[in-house]
C-alpha cells in the first residue's frame, strides 16, 4: 500500500493539496496516472502531470474548463467485485457521451493493461486506441474498489 495526493497545479499558492489517500494499492495509482480527468465532490479536473516523492505518488490537476462530471444514473456500477470499464463515444465539445461497450476485469493490472494498449477489440471489431486508454473516437471511464471510479481519457477517477 502507498500513500497519493492530487494537488492543484497552481505555483503562486504553493500547489496546494486537495485530495489525499493514505493506504492505496499501487497498481490503482498506476491506473490513476493514466487517466487524463479526475472527478470529485462534483468537480472535474484534468490531469497535468504526475510525479514520486519520497514516499509519495503526486498527481497534479487543474479544474477542467470544458468537461461536466457524468450524471449519477450514467455512472457504471461494480458488481461481484469486478472492475467495470465503460467505452464511451467521445465527441471534442460535447457533453453527452454515449456508452459504446462495458469490459469487465476482475484484477486492476488486467484494466492497466487494457488502458496503456494500442488497439482494443470491441464486439469482435479492432479499435485504434489514443492517449491513455481512449479508444479512437470513444473515451474509457472505470468503477472500481473502495476509492471510487477511475477512468482514461475523457474518463474520470474520483
Amino acid at each position: 500500500m502507498a500513500q497519493l495526493e492530487y494537488r492543484l497545479l497552481d505555483e503562486a499558492r504553493g500547489f496546494p493539496a486537495l485530495f489525499s489517500y493514505s493506504s492505496i494499492p499501487k497498481t490503482e495509482i498506476a491506473v490513476r496516472f493514466a487517466c487524463d480527468y479526475f472527478t470529485k465532490e462534483g468537480v472535474v479536473y484534468e490531469k497535468t502531470s504526475s510525479a514520486v516523492e519520497a514516499e509519495l505518488y503526486v498527481i497534479y490537476v487543474q479544474p477542467s474548463l470544458d468537461q461536466r462530471p457524468l450524471d449519477s444514473e450514467r455512472r457504471s456500477i461494480s458488481t461481484l467485485g469486478l472492475i467495470v470499464l465503460e467505452i464511451r463515444e467521445y465527441t471534442r465539445g460535447s457533453m453527452h457521451f454515449p456508452l459504446i461497450n462495458k469490459l469487465e476485469f476482475s484484477h486492476l493490472d488486467e484494466l492497466l493493461l487494457s488502458l496503456q494498449c494500442n488497439y482494443l477489440s470491441l464486439n469482435g471489431v479492432e479499435c485504434s486506441s489514443g492517449k491513455s486508454g481512449a479508444v479512437s473516437g470513444g473515451s474509457a471511464g472505470v468503477s472500481s474498489g473502495s476509492h471510487g471510479g477511475i477512468g482514461g481519457s475523457g474518463g474520470s477517477a474520483s
